[in-house]
């Protein structure tokens, strides 16, 4: 009811001006700002000239309204700021799906690897045979090729120190402080281990004797 009021006393005021000047351009001059009628007052004079009894409940309070409209402009802040940051999240748990999912295929790869080497390792020696091992070495070439490009590299452990981040022994001799021999090699995706490899250790081996000049 207040803003009907209010807007029907700033379209009557308007009115006003224009028939009392009868130029429309002079419509653009305005009051001082002690005297300009504020909604309060357009609203009272509007009910006074409508013969209407007006109550205080009447007149708009524009404070309550600016206060109101700010109580909304936060809330469309807040709304905003959790859409973006559940956005963030949706995005970031889909890269981590996938990102688990291109691990498990690749870790299941490496089987394959392994026992594409140790066939190789047992290819015959016999110049006749040279062709066709040359080409399956070729194929096994491309595989550590396509595993390379998705980020997977393997690693040396012979003559490293044991890390249990890196290495899993399945056989000790001495104190077990270095990697003395490579059962199962391991292999990184990125900076993480991807399978870490199957060692045996042993004792760190002493400084090499100098040679006499």
């Amino acid at each position: 009811m207040a803003v009907e009021v209010a807007i029907s006393a700033v379209m009557h005021s308007s009115e006003r001006w224009m028939e009392k000047d009868g130029d429309v351009s002079d419509t653009r001059q305005t009051l001082p700002d002690d005297l300009e009628p504020t909604l309060e007052d357009l609203a009272v004079e509007e009910a006074m000239m409508n013969g209407n009894d007006l109550v205080a409940s009447d007149v708009i309070d524009v404070d309550s309204l600016i206060a109101e409209r700010d109580s909304y402009m936060d809330q469309f802040a807040r709304a905003r700021a959790d859409y973006q940051n559940l956005r963030r999240r949706v995005e970031q748990d889909q890269m981590t799906a996938r990102q688990q999912a291109a691990r498990d295929i690749l870790l299941q790869l490496l089987p394959v690897v392994d026992d594409f080497e140790r066939a190789m390792a047992s290819a015959p020696d016999a110049p006749d045979q040279q062709t066709w091992v040359s080409g399956t070495r070729m194929v096994g070439k491309k595989l550590l090729g396509v595993l390379e490009r998705y980020g997977v590299k393997r690693y040396e452990s012979v003559g490293a120190p044991f890390d249990p981040k890196h290495h899993e022994a399945v056989a000790t001799d001495g104190d077990g402080t270095t990697v003395v021999e490579t059962y199962q090699d391991g292999y990184l995706l990125g900076d993480q281990v991807l399978r870490p490899a199957m060692v045996k250790t042993g004792d760190r081996p002493a400084a090499s004797d100098q040679p006499v000049a």
